[in-house]
């Protein structure tokens, strides 16, 4: 059941995907209504009003997750839960689209059984989990950078904040040592098993620590690191998001990691994918990780 990337041969998967890049932020169709949804009165739902069962011809889907996927940060047609919703609507399928997400948990923290049900109740095509790992995030919120690749004010802010991401790791306040905990396994494996006895599809979505998506910023990291005076320097697992993915896959869980995936949206397409000011993931990043859910979505034949 585990999932991956993009498999050879699917003509429409392609298409997606560099709809996906073309698209960007600046065109995106603007979001389904936003007035929230209650399941039973326990959760509150950031999408469209939902009735209690979809229509025939409806694809309906729950996210739920952290900060990136609350993107408190971000406008509103510019979070995770709209832009998968204008990418399924644009792209894929003439069915209605119904995606609505929750923040319902911190980074790594299992969803809560009382959750599941309330999610289950809306009767989904398929359940989301976003599993993050820490940021290195601060508490002003200037506004949104233009930066161009390969531009001297770009190059600036990324040395500058690899300095500030290496400081936080040698001072072992990081979340990339080799003891930091993995996702709660059994827990998923049990809130996977709910969603089965209901025949709908639980996908868990890893997004790394913003020090392990971009190669440049990663030698930068561990340039920094390494002037640090041996005696001091911290172990630094680079490789703990893919362990993380490893022991999920391992359990049978559908699985897709976004580390590789943002490496190459960043080394190869040359997307900025990080906003360096706040150290947290911009708008770009929602839209690679909407294509990624979108194209799993497609490859499973969810959306015929």
């Amino acid at each position: 059941m585990s999932g991956g990337g993009i498999g050879p041969g699917k003509i429409v998967i392609l298409l997606l995907v560099i709809a996906a890049a073309i698209v960007g932020i600046k065109y995106l169709a603007p979001p389904g209504p936003m007035t929230p949804a209650d399941a039973g009165g326990k959760f509150e739902f950031e999408g469209p009003r939902l009735s209690e069962t979809p229509a025939p011809d409806a694809f309906r889907a729950v996210v739920f997750g952290g900060d990136f996927t609350a993107g408190a940060h971000l406008r509103t047609n510019e979070r995770l839960r709209a832009q998968l919703q204008s990418l399924i609507a644009r792209n894929v399928t003439n069915k209605s689209v119904e995606i609505v997400s929750a923040n319902i948990q911190n980074r790594w923290d299992a969803p809560r059984p009382e959750f599941i049900e309330s999610a289950i109740a809306l009767k989904p095509s398929a359940v989301i989990a976003v599993l993050e790992r820490a940021g290195v995030e601060t508490p002003e919120e200037p506004a949104a950078e233009n930066y161009t690749v390969g531009t001297v004010d770009w190059a600036r802010a990324r040395d500058a904040f690899a300095g500030k991401i290496a400081n936080i790791l040698a001072s072992g306040r990081g979340p990339l040592s080799p003891s930091a905990p993995l996702p709660p396994v059994e827990k998923l494996e049990w809130a996977a098993a709910q969603c089965a006895k209901n025949k709908i599809p639980f996908i868990i979505v890893i997004i790394p620590c913003i020090a392990e998506s971009d190669s440049e910023l990663r030698a930068l990291c561990l340039e920094s690191l390494a002037a640090a005076p041996a005696a001091s320097r911290p172990s630094i697992e680079f490789a703990a998001t893919s362990s993380a993915a490893r022991a999920l896959r391992a359990a049978k869980l559908t699985v897709l990691d976004m580390t590789p995936i943002f490496r190459e949206a960043a080394d190869v397409r040359r997307m900025i994918l990080i906003n360096y000011k706040t150290g947290r993931y911009n708008a770009f990043a929602s839209n690679v990780v909407a294509a990624q859910i979108a194209t799993h979505f497609v490859s499973a034949g969810m959306l015929k």
